[in-house]
């Protein structure tokens, strides 16, 4: 114990107090606590000298969220900012009443009141005597940091300004809930329950990230859940922007370290080393664990409770090294929704036991056979002098084969979000190395591995790494002159897919086009292979702009699988699906709606409502009925639509942000420029962080966005987007489609919006010249546009005579 008179006992005084003051009142007990260890006296020491600072500070602390009950006044609890006269005046808002206090201000609960509504918000305002230049930049910075945000998960920043008396404040949404602690001893949830529920923390903090904010501080009391479950995140106000100068050591000090809660800090924040987004993936992983089990990681080394595969995911999350955990929230989230599904998760190794033994739980009447599959396999490379089956029998073991690995690595589908792309793809990576020599011997099964491989690539979006195996695939069955019934159509599908995705319709058009042939020739045996080659034909061939010859596949395949599968079927759906667009290309749009719906009944039937396939059919949907002239229907499918899919798969998701900007579209349409603009200004930011902010593939947004600013009236800015969009999609798909007429025809508008006939023109005759070499001469759209440059012709001649 140290004596009351050392120097050295006044030294570690004036570190508590200093480090205490840092804090928000509400957290200065716990820190004076902890640094005391153990030393009653120091720590009332302490505490002694703080009240004396502030009297404040030993007051009770307040919840910063209160739940309002109608015609309720509650009191004013001890530690909130004094009502009455000291409370600030704000014009546009009505103060009720405080709520609480943080480390730079108050916080009080406030009515917005304009002409005709009324809205409970959030201001928080520096408090007097706090109003330094440094506590002001911090107080600003969280506005702008907030100002950031749009995520229906994160507490939304909705004003600011300067009161009457010339102290910033800022406006948030007022969020009705409690903390993430107390709703997890009182709501009676269980783990699913919870596991579902911090899902939307982790779609909140992967948007933080993507807009290059680290929240630095994610803790239970920062996490509110209101009602419905929904929760909101709270508190940047030691967030720190990924590309900000931090050249002030000082606040880097105490914002990064001292300000911060202990027990949910990453260790580098805790060694005042380098913070990055990894620091918050430590934080989750400290919530997620004490949601889950009730405490602390460091609460106990072992939580019986715990399920083993929780237990993974909280344990990546936290590993001392930053590289080694989870690159990012999404990629927890990813985990976590394997969890529920029943799928294996990617933090574990991947073994054979345990992916198989998650390969049964959840299809177990699949997994019989998929396990002799991989038994004939593993008796194939141990066994080369075992017989070699007749033809069909290896189809069927090849099917098998192939299905049982491909869900071995988790490429399940094209439509799959890979979570670790690299552990897959690790996998695909050691079996190339080995395939060649290992089935040198029995060249039927060497080309079933190469399609096997070749279709992971693909799946894996690596369209390079699969061309070469297709090519090998499709060598060696001509080599041998077919080593299966349908294994040169196989290996030419494969190759004529993987060749579209390298952007070369031509040379896919053939391989497509002579597997087609050779599955007509194999009899109903192979007619849902030949359904297959069928659709994937009629996609490159609407990509060549083909219509009518897309629809006749599409409609052959969509009769097959109708036929053989029935409307409770993704493969019936998907023809249907494509079906209907290949009618909305040729402008029947009628029969659009029809198979539309059938595609969206099928999908609901055999994949769900919240399947990606079923929002995206349902999209599809919305714009044939946009064609029809119902703008306020298609407006609230969109909104329902991305309500669903942000919630599913968060809102940079690529078809999050289609829906955006079909919903952007609709607005337009409307006359509704200004949230046309802000939903394509949203869209860029996402694509710019997905390819880059001169991508050719931002495009069609930025079309979108010049099309919203002209509409706003702001011409100049409009055009030149609409500028840039058709330099962009004329590089990225060639002057002659679709989508660069589309932007010709805007730039049109554009002028003719501006009072500049002859511009418009001029414009609108390129338009048309477009039309007719992407949609033909006689498409609706072609003589929709023909319609309007003769009605600009007509004005024209109208304003010369006069």
């Amino acid at each position: 114990m140290i004596s009351s008179d050392s120097g050295e006992r006044w030294a570690r005084l004036e570190e508590m107090c200093v480090g205490a003051l840092d804090l928000p009142p509400d957290e200065r007990h716990e820190w004076l606590r902890k640094a005391a260890d153990g030393d009653a006296a120091l720590e009332a020491e302490a505490r002694s000298l703080l009240a004396h600072h502030d009297p404040d500070f030993l007051a009770t602390p307040v919840s910063t969220v209160r739940r309002l009950t109608e015609g309720e006044t509650q009191p004013c609890p001890p530690g909130a900012p004094d009502e009455g006269s000291s409370a600030p005046v704000i014009q546009g808002y009505r103060l009720v009443r405080p709520l609480g206090r943080g480390g730079m201000g108050d916080v009080y609960l406030a009515v917005q009141e304009g002409d005709d509504y009324q809205r409970h918000v959030a201001v928080k305002v520096i408090r007097r005597g706090l109003d330094s230049e440094d506590v002001v930049s911090r107080f600003r910075r969280e506005r702008k940091i907030l100002s950031s945000l749009t995520h229906p998960n994160i507490c939304a920043l909705l004003d600011g300004g300067l009161t009457a008396d010339g102290r910033p404040y800022f406006v948030m949404e007022y969020v009705d809930g409690v903390d993430l602690a107390r709703w997890s001893e009182e709501s009676g949830a269980d783990t699913r329950e919870r596991v579902e529920l911090f899902l939307q923390v982790l779609g909140a903090v992967q948007h933080a990230h993507r807009t290059m904010v680290i929240h630095r501080d994610l803790k239970p009391s920062n996490i509110l859940v209101a009602e419905g479950r929904n929760v909101k995140l709270l508190d940047f106000g030691i967030a720190k922007v990924l590309d900000e100068d931090e050249s002030d050591g000082a606040f880097r000090t105490r914002a990064g370290r001292q300000a911060l809660t202990p027990e949910y800090a990453a260790p580098e924040q805790l060694s005042d080393d380098l913070v990055t987004t990894a620091s918050d993936i430590y934080s989750l992983g400290v919530v997620l664990h004490e949601l889950i089990t009730g405490h602390l990681p460091a609460a106990a080394d072992t939580s019986p409770s715990l399920d083993r595969d929780l237990a993974i995911i909280s344990t990546k999350a936290l590993d001392p090294d930053p590289l080694q955990r989870y690159a990012s929230a999404s990629a927890v989230a990813e985990d976590l929704r394997r969890w529920l599904d029943g799928r294996p998760i990617l933090a574990r190794p991947s073994t054979f036991t345990y992916r198989a033994r998650k390969f049964v739980r959840r299809r177990p009447w699949a997994a019989a056979t998929a396990g002799a599959a991989a038994i004939a396999l593993v008796a194939l490379m141990a066994l080369p002098w075992v017989a070699r089956y007749q033809a069909e029998v290896e189809r069927e073991r090849a099917l098998e084969v192939q299905g049982f690995l491909l869900e071995m690595f988790g490429a399940t589908g094209g439509d799959r979000a890979v979570g670790d792309t690299l552990t897959a793809r690790g996998l695909l990576d050691g079996q190339a190395e080995l395939v060649d020599q290992a089935y040198a011997d029995d060249p039927a099964v060497h080309v079933q591995m190469l399609r096997v491989l070749g279709e992971g690539y693909d799946r894996l979006g690596l369209p390079d790494e699969a061309e070469v195996h297709a090519r090998n695939a499709l060598a060696l069955e001509r080599q041998h002159g077919g080593l299966s019934a349908d294994g040169l159509a196989a290996s030419l599908n494969l190759l004529g897919w993987v060749r579209f995705q390298q952007g070369d319709p031509t040379e896919a058009r053939a391989h497509l086009e002579e597997a087609v042939s050779h599955r007509r020739d194999l009899g109903r045996r192979y007619r849902s292979e030949l359904a297959r080659s069928l659709n994937d034909l009629a996609v490159v061939l609407d990509a060549e702009g083909d219509y009518e010859r897309s629809a006749g596949f599409h409609a052959e395949a969509f009769q097959v699988r109708m036929e053989d599968e029935g409307l409770a079927s993704r493969a019936t759906a998907v023809s249907a699906s494509n079906l209907a667009v290949a009618h909305y290309r040729q402008g029947d749009f009628a029969s659009a709606e029809e198979f539309g719906a059938i595609a969206v009944e099928s999908l609901r039937r055999s994949l769900g409502a919240d399947h990606q396939r079923t929002i995206i059919a349902q999209n599809n949907l919305a714009a044939f009925r946009i064609a029809g002239g119902n703008l306020e229907g298609a407006r609230d499918t969109y909104v329902d639509l991305i309500e669903r899919q942000t919630r599913l798969q968060g809102r940079d998701h690529p078809v999050t942000t289609g829906l955006m900007g079909s919903l952007a579209t609709v607005e337009i349409l409307r006359g509704a420029g200004e949230p046309a603009e802000a939903l394509a200004r949203e869209i860029l930011s996402i694509e710019a962080d997905r390819w880059g902010s001169d991508s050719p593939r931002s495009g069609g947004t930025l079309r979108l966005l010049g099309r919203a600013l002209v509409l706003r009236g702001e011409f100049e800015a409009g055009v030149a987007a609409l500028t840039t969009a058709r330099g962009r999609l004329e590089t990225l798909l060639g002057p002659e489609h679709r989508e660069v007429a589309a932007t010709v025809a805007a730039i049109a508008e554009a002028y003719e919006r501006a009072g500049q006939p002859e511009n418009a023109l001029a414009w609108q005759e390129r338009a048309v010249n477009s039309y007719i070499e992407s949609y033909g001469p006689d498409h609706p759209e072609t003589g929709r546009h023909r319609e309007r440059l003769d009605s600009l012709r007509s004005s024209q001649r109208g304003s010369t005579r006069s």
